[in-house]
């Protein structure tokens, strides 16, 4: 049987966790912001009613519990490095229960089918992509993926992109506050129109950024301006 793909993202909005002190992130040369990497661990809340082993925060941050991380490494789950998270449960709780790991992602499922996103290498430089209208086909294609449990399709980079075993495990080990799409069907919001993509170096590790984007020429550029001044 051929292996399903999902976009798994968030659920009910008033499950969502907030901030409770400001989260500095990552400065990646000149006004950019890393995506996932922040200087110190985020900080957030977690009241009675939100409390799971998976929370999700402003700008889709994915948090996970230390009991549903030790079971992703029981089961080989690939394709993400779980950054040390600050969390403030506002309820009586037992130490191991604050315990949360900070999703970020490290897998790769190549970039977008053309069959989505124009590619544009000028448009690149601006730091836009355009994307196709609605329904114009797949955008994930498994033969650009590395084969990771958790994956971005660039330029989704704001999308956690799983494997059927990452969505087994949770149905089986009845984890809440998510919802998911099979990939091969979902087209990130059906956009019509510009979309601002990240560079690699603000989504990956130094190290990882280099290896997946030099080749593509997605590791760094410089926007020749801010990417809403159209």
């Amino acid at each position: 049987m051929e292996q399903k793909f999902y976009v798994l993202r968030q659920g009910e909005e008033r499950y969502n966790v907030d901030y409770y002190e400001k989260n500095e992130m990552l400065a990646v040369k000149g006004n950019r912001d890393h995506q996932f990497y922040s200087v110190k661990p985020l900080r957030f809340f977690v009241r009675r009613r939100q409390r799971a082993d998976m929370l999700w925060a402003p700008l889709h941050a994915l948090f996970i519990s230390n009991r549903l991380h030790l079971i992703f490494k029981e089961a080989g789950i690939t394709g993400y490095d779980a950054l040390p998270a600050d969390a403030k449960l506002v309820y009586e709780h037992s130490s191991d229960e604050s315990v949360y790991w900070q999703v970020a992602i490290t897998g790769w499922g190549g970039i977008a089918s053309n069959t989505v996103v124009n590619l544009n290498r000028e448009s690149l430089d601006c730091s836009y992509v355009y994307l196709q209208s609605e329904g114009t086909g797949d955008s994930f294609d498994r033969s650009r993926w590395d084969g990771s449990d958790f994956f971005i399709v660039w330029p989704h980079s704001g999308c956690y992109c799983v494997t059927q075993r990452v969505v087994e495990l949770l149905k089986e080990n009845k984890i809440k506050h998510y919802a998911i799409n099979e990939l091969k069907t979902y087209t990130f919001g059906e956009i019509s129109g510009a979309i601002a993509p990240r560079p690699l170096r603000c989504i990956f590790s130094e190290e990882r950024a280099k290896t997946i984007g030099e080749p593509l020429g997605i590791y760094w550029w410089e926007a020749k301006k801010n990417w809403w001044d159209k």
